[in-house]
């Protein structure tokens, strides 16, 4: 249907979004996409503790 090659454009599209949405680190995008797992409060308290850089970019994610 779609070649390889569209295939592989779409995806490396979807990282730098996800990248610019929340910042342009592998470790913040990691912590990010793994937020919506996690079902303890007090881990998620820990995870905006972690750093700053933490706190600004996932605050949002984390308090939904």
């Amino acid at each position: 249907m779609f070649s390889e090659k569209d295939q592989r454009l779409w995806s490396q599209q979807k990282r730098v979004d996800r990248l610019k949405r929340f910042g342009m680190s592998d470790v913040t995008l990691i912590m990010a996409m793994s937020v919506k797992f996690i079902d303890e409060d007090s881990t998620l308290g820990r995870i905006l503790g972690v750093s700053k850089d933490f706190n600004e970019l996932l605050r949002d994610v984390v308090l939904k």
